[in-house]
């Protein structure tokens, strides 16, 4: 059984902003769910562009920009182990 999962809410504090601290923290939970969860295939997240987010982190990490949910909602997913998404379906 394949499973996809979503990361959400990645959040940082002004207080603590530091340069490329949301990539690493998306880096530390990747290794994770690689190390912890093998059944896990690819993750997926949201960026809101009404709120002018355009997914600039995931890019960073790269993750891949698969398209628009809807206006304003943007796609991204980070495959695992070489899966295309379409392969999971």
């Amino acid at each position: 059984m394949w499973i996809i999962l979503e990361l959400t809410r990645l959040a940082i504090h002004p207080d603590y902003q530091v340069k490329n601290l949301a990539s690493y923290l998306i880096s530390k939970s990747i290794k994770y769910i690689r190390k912890y969860k093998s059944e896990v295939r690819c993750l997926v997240s949201f960026a809101d562009s009404t709120h002018n987010h355009s997914g600039v982190v995931y890019k960073a990490s790269n993750w891949v920009l698969d398209g628009m949910l809807m206006i304003g909602v943007i796609f991204v997913i980070r495959r695992l182990y070489g899966i295309r998404l379409r392969d999971l379906v």
